[in-house]
Order: structure tokens, then sequence, then C-alpha cells
């Protein structure tokens, strides 16, 4: 995308150049003979013409025409960097889901690891006949289920890899890793500030505003086209006898198109509506922009919430409650099936406390691009 926005760049720039260039003159030559009968001879003589026209354009048309195409170059400039911000969020969103990933593995084998100790204290409590059998087939399926998760995380690490790839759109070194985690601190800049100068500073409004600008040069284009300018010719007629003196002559004149017929109405308000069309696409991304910031200000604001409450809260209960049961267990006080449900609500939990640090980060991303804070 950020090459197809460069190729679009060079592209306005030569249209702009483009609509500068001055018309090349015309050049007229004619070569012919005359001939006329009298009484005693006739006469002969060699006509040649030449003839040179140059069509000067009115200056209010083509002034306004350069405007248009140089507010278009500056758009796409505008477009272009909308682009690589928005690539540079993209890309850091994949890197944390690619740590949100490999977190969910860690998650998915500490786990696994806690329920195959359960199943061995389980067998042995089997085998020696203090427990019925039953608790070691619970302790076994929840084992395989187990598993089954950590070959999952580890499919879903993969994709998320291969997604940070695509967009980075460049072949990235074997085993490379991320120099980033879930827990880095969350850097926002200042709400009031950055709600403040989101109108005025965001590149895809900026390109609006530059449509909108190459819109209104296009009417007093259409305007001036009225008058679309003058053609100046310059002809001489040379006429060579050949019994008499040579004779020139020499012709100056001008030719201007009225508007008599095409008053140019109906490109005016065409050029009007095409202004009125870009107004109300600057004003619709406006509201966009501004729910969009509140949007991802107030899912940071949940986010961050969820996180605080799971890690000072419900992740200590659950973890003190594990223990409990446990211990509980050994003691002969309850079953196997506490300790597996006090395990999967834990983990559970700890899964919840993943997803809440990423939407926290991810939050923050969708923030510092809408405040065009995110560089490549």
């Amino acid at each position: 995308d950020l090459s197809l926005s460069r190729a679009d760049l060079i592209g306005a720039k030569a249209a702009q150049s483009l609509a500068g260039v001055l018309q090349n003159p015309r050049l007229e030559i004619g070569l012919g003979r005359e001939s006329a009968k009298a009484v005693l001879q006739d006469r002969t003589s060699q006509l040649q013409n030449f003839g040179v026209s140059q069509f000067i354009e009115n200056p209010a048309q083509r002034g306004a025409r350069i405007a248009s195409f140089a507010s278009l170059s500056q758009a796409q400039e505008a477009r272009v960097d909308a682009t690589r911000v928005q690539i540079a969020g993209l890309v850091r969103r994949a890197a944390y889901e690619v740590l949100l990933r490999q977190a969910e593995i860690s998650a998915a084998d500490e786990a696994r690891a806690l329920l195959e100790s359960t199943r061995a204290r389980v067998k042995l409590r089997v085998e020696s006949g203090d427990v019925a059998r039953y608790e070691l087939i619970k302790a076994d399926a929840e084992l395989i289920g187990a598993q089954q998760r950590s070959q999952v995380a580890r499919l879903a690490l993969e994709q998320a890899r291969i997604r940070l790839q695509q967009i980075v759109g460049i072949d990235l070194p074997a085993g490379w890793r991320i120099n980033a985690s879930l827990e880095d601190p969350v850097q926002v800049p200042d709400r009031t500030l950055v709600r403040g100068q989101l109108l005025t500073r965001h590149p895809e409004l900026i390109a609006l505003r530059a449509e909108v600008q190459a819109a209104s040069e296009r009417v007093q284009e259409a305007r001036a086209s009225r008058w679309p300018g003058v053609d100046v010719q310059l002809t001489q007629l040379r006429d060579r006898g050949v019994d008499r003196p040579a004779r020139y002559e020499t012709l100056m004149g001008a030719s201007v198109s009225v508007p008599l017929i095409d008053p140019r109405k109906a490109a005016i308000d065409v050029a009007q509506a095409q202004v009125q069309r870009a107004s109300l696409a600057l004003r619709a991304r406006e509201q966009s922009l501004i729910r969009e910031f509140d949007s991802a200000w107030a899912s940071l604001d949940i986010a961050a919430l969820r996180v605080k409450s799971l890690n000072e809260g419900a992740v200590r209960e659950a973890e003190a409650a594990l223990r409990v049961a446990e211990a509980a267990y050994r003691f002969g006080e309850r079953g196997i099936l506490d300790v597996i449900d006090a395990q999967r609500v834990l983990r559970l939990i700890r899964a919840d406390l993943l997803t809440a640090r990423f939407e926290q980060q991810a939050a923050s991303i969708a923030i510092q691009v809408l405040s065009t804070e995110t560089a490549p």
C-alpha cells in the first residue's frame, strides 16, 4: 500500500508539471503556382505561403488549473503520510499480537504441566485405593484438553507471525524476535491536546482539505474557460513572378472563441458539485475521526481497568482458591474435581488478563495512529 501511495504521488507531481506546460506553436507552409493568359503572352508565378500561430491561454484558466493540480499533489503527499502511519500502527499491533500468542503458549504449557502433576498424584492415590478410578479418568480428560489448547496456541502463534510478515512486506531474518512485552507501560499523549489537534494535524483531513481546494480551483478554471485564450497568427505570402518584381504580403491576426453557444454553465455546475461533494466528505471524515478517537480512548480506559482488577484481585483470589483446593485434596477433604475446577478458573482468569493487556496496547496504538505519533 505504501509503494502504491508513493507511485500515486509521483503521478500527481507529474500531472502538476504537465498542467503548466505551454502549447507548441503551429507552423504552416504552402507552395503553388499562379497563371494568367494575356493577349500576347502567358504569365506564371510561384506562390509561397508561410504562417505561424501561437495559442495564448487565458492566464486565469491556466493559473487555476496549475493551482488545482498543485492541491491534488499536496493531497497525495498527505495520503502517503497517512498510509505510512497506518502501516506503522498495523505493524505494532501485529507485533503485540505475536507477543499475545507467545504468552498464551506459555500459559498453556504451564497449565498442562500443572495438570500433569495433578494427574500423577491422582494416579498414585488411585493405585493405593484412596480414591475412585473415575478421578483419574477426569484428570486424563483434562490433560488431553490442555494438550490440545497448547497445540492450538502454537498454531495461532504461527498465523500471527505470518500476518506480521505480510504487513511488513519483506522477508524477516530467520529466528526473529520482538523486543517488547505485553506488560510494557502504555504511553499515550495528553487527551485534551490530541483531541484539539486531531482536526488540524491528521493527514487524511489534510488530504481532504487539499481536495476541496483543488475542486474550488476547478470551479475557477471552468469559469475562466468561457474565454479560453487568443490564437495569434502571422502569415506571409510571397508571389515571385517571372516577368515582374516579387510581391510580399504579410498578415497578422488573432482569433478568439466567443461563448455564445456554450457559456460553460454545465462545466461550472459540475465543478461546483464536486466542491460540495469534497466538502461533505471532509465533514464526514472529521466526525468519524472524533468518534474513532473517543472510542479508542474509552477502549483504553476499559482495558486498563480490566488489567488492574484482574491483576490485583481476580488472579490472586484464583491462585489462593487453587492452593486451598490442593491442600484440601491432600487431606482428603475434597475431590480432584474441585482442584481441576480451581485450575480451570485460574487459567481462564490469566487468559482474560493476557487479552486485556493486549487490548490495552492495541487501544494505545490506535490513539497514537490517530494523533500521527506512530513512526515507521
